[in-house]
């Protein structure tokens, strides 16, 4: 059966309306499977000098690490990220992988001072960039290089307005002592990269006008 470029789109508009409508988002698959989410612009990354560490008996797992540039869309260059800096992730995992919850203040904090370029007035700011808290965790034990992610929620900082309402922050530990158990305490380096997950108001608006302008096209034709 042929579609038309409406037909695609008017499927890829009803894809995206149970949660433009605020339907409750699926569940990530369980511990030991990693979320999975999209990771766009812009993009913070932090450097393979950080530390990630896992306490057993308290269910805390810590990273710290130092931002070192930022990226705010496909077309621009990445602004390094200057000091004094730091990024640090705090989560509570239970001995099944699962996430309990996060700790009392900011379960992610990023500080650090960057200049945002000519197309901000080149903006220089400095402090406190980003403060989340923790929504959901998965992992993969992957050999030396272990694979971690969090979906957190963006509640402030300085850049806050530039990222969307859910982040993601997408780590990889090299020379990880993890063996895909969380009754033990591990550890090992900490190196990633933070983003923005699509907001799925923005698709819906973007399908919409997709489907507009392929409206228009075939009265013109």
């Amino acid at each position: 059966m042929r579609r038309t470029a409406a037909t695609w789109l008017c499927l890829l508009l009803a894809s995206w309306l149970p949660a433009a409508a605020g339907a409750t988002p699926t569940p990530s698959a369980g511990p030991g499977n990693l979320l999975n989410l999209p990771l766009e612009f812009p993009l913070l990354a932090f450097n393979n000098t950080g530390t990630l560490d896992y306490d057993a008996a308290t269910d805390l797992l810590a990273v710290d690490a130092e931002p070192v540039a930022l990226r705010l869309a496909p077309a621009t260059k990445p602004r390094g990220v200057r000091l004094p800096r730091d990024f640090t992730l705090r989560a509570e995992i239970d001995d099944t992988g699962a996430l309990v919850g996060g700790i009392p203040g900011d379960d992610l904090r990023v500080r650090g001072t960057v200049e945002l370029g000519a197309g901000f007035g080149n903006t220089t700011v400095s402090g406190v960039l980003l403060t989340g808290e923790v929504r959901d965790f998965g992992f993969q034990e992957a050999g030396p290089s272990d694979l971690f992610e969090f979906e957190v929620v963006n509640t402030g900082g300085l850049l806050s307005g530039l990222f969307a309402s859910t982040l993601t922050v997408f780590l990889t530990s090299e020379g990880s002592s993890f063996t895909n158990s969380f009754r033990v305490d591990f550890g090992g380096g900490a190196k990633g990269t933070l983003g923005s997950v699509p907001e799925p108001r923005a698709m819906l608006l973007l399908a919409l006008g997709l489907i507009g302008l392929a409206a228009i096209g075939r009265r013109r034709s």
